[in-house]
C-alpha cells in the first residue's frame, strides 16, 4: 500500500512543473486568441487538474488504487472510529467495510464553521484530529458552548441519520481540526444492502434519542435548581437588609 501510494505521489510531484508550464502556455494561447472572462476560467480550471499535493487527502488518493488496494487503506484510517461511533454499534463487519470506503477525510481551520444550526443534516462527522466545539444560540442571538469533543467522536450523527435540522452548530476548535465525513444519501444505499444493520442502528439511534433526552431533562432540572437558589438566596439577602435597616431607624 505505502510503496503504490508513494509512486502515485511521486508521479504527481514529478506533473507539477509540466502542469504548470501547459497552464501558462493554455493561458497565454487563451489571450492571444481574445478569450476572457468566465469562458476563460473554465478552460484554465480543465487543465488545472493536477494540483501540488503537500497533504493529499484520500479523496484524492483513493481514486488512483484498485479495490483491494482502496479497502487497506480505508480499513486503516478509518477502522477504529467506525466500530467506536456508537451509531454504528454491534454493526456487522461487512457492512463497515463498505461503510469505510464512503468516508472523506475534510481539513478544518481553527474556527471554521462544520455545519450551522437550524441546517438540515445531510452528513455526520467522526474526529479524527484535533478537536471540534458544539454551540448552542438563544433566541437572542447569545451563543453557547455546549460541549468539546475529540479524536474518535462522532457530531451530527443522529440528525444526519434521521435528516432532522441541526440544533446546535460545529465548528473546529482553535487549532483546526480533520474529520471523516459521510454522506447520509451513501449511508443510506449501503443499509438497502444490509437490512439487519439497517435495524441495529435504528435501535442505536432509538437508544441515543433517550440518552439525549434524558441528559437534556437532567440539565433542565439542574438549571431550575440553580435559578431557584439564587433567587432564595437573594431575597434572603434583601430580608436581612431591610430588617437591618427598620432596626437602624428604632435605635
Amino acid at each position: 500500500v505505502v510503496g503504490t501510494i508513494g509512486t502515485h505521489v511521486m508521479s504527481w510531484d514529478e506533473d507539477i512543473v509540466k502542469q504548470r508550464n501547459k497552464l501558462g502556455a493554455v493561458s497565454a494561447y487563451l489571450q492571444a486568441k481574445g478569450l476572457h472572462g468566465e469562458l476563460m476560467r473554465q478552460i484554465v480550471s480543465y487543465f488545472s487538474s493536477s494540483e501540488v499535493i503537500s497533504n493529499m487527502p484520500m479523496s484524492k488518493i483513493m481514486p488512483s488504487l484498485n479495490l483491494g488496494l482502496q479497502h487497506e487503506v480505508a480499513s486503516f484510517i478509518a477502522g477504529d472510529y467506525l466500530k467506536l461511533t456508537p451509531l454504528f454499534r454491534s454493526c456487522s463487519g461487512p457492512m463497515l467495510d463498505n461503510l469505510q470506503l464512503l468516508l472523506r477525510d475534510l481539513d478544518f481551520l481553527g474556527g471554521e464553521i462544520i455545519y450551522k444550526q437550524g441546517s438540515v443534516a445531510h452528513e455526520m462527522y467522526i474526529v479524527i484530529r484535533g478537536d471540534v466545539c458544539v454551540t448552542v444560540t438563544d433566541d437572542m442571538g447569545n451563543e453557547e458552548e455546549e460541549r468539546v469533543l475529540g479524536i474518535g467522536e462522532s457530531v451530527g450523527d443522529l440528525e444526519c441519520f434521521f435528516q432532522m435540522r441541526h440544533s446546535a452548530s460545529c465548528k473546529a476548535s482553535y487549532l483546526g481540526a480533520r474529520c471523516l465525513r459521510l454522506a447520509r444519501e451513501k449511508l443510506m444505499t449501503i443499509l438497502k444492502m444490509h437490512p439487519d444493520d439497517e435495524r441495529t442502528i435504528s435501535s442505536n439511534a432509538a437508544q441515543l434519542v433517550a440518552s439525549a433526552k434524558k441528559a437534556l431533562h437532567n440539565r433542565s432540572a439542574s438549571s431550575r435548581a440553580t435559578r431557584s437558589i439564587a433567587t432564595s438566596s437573594s431575597f434572603g439577602r434583601s430580608s436581612r437588609n431591610s430588617n437591618q435597616s427598620r432596626a437602624s431607624k428604632a435605635s
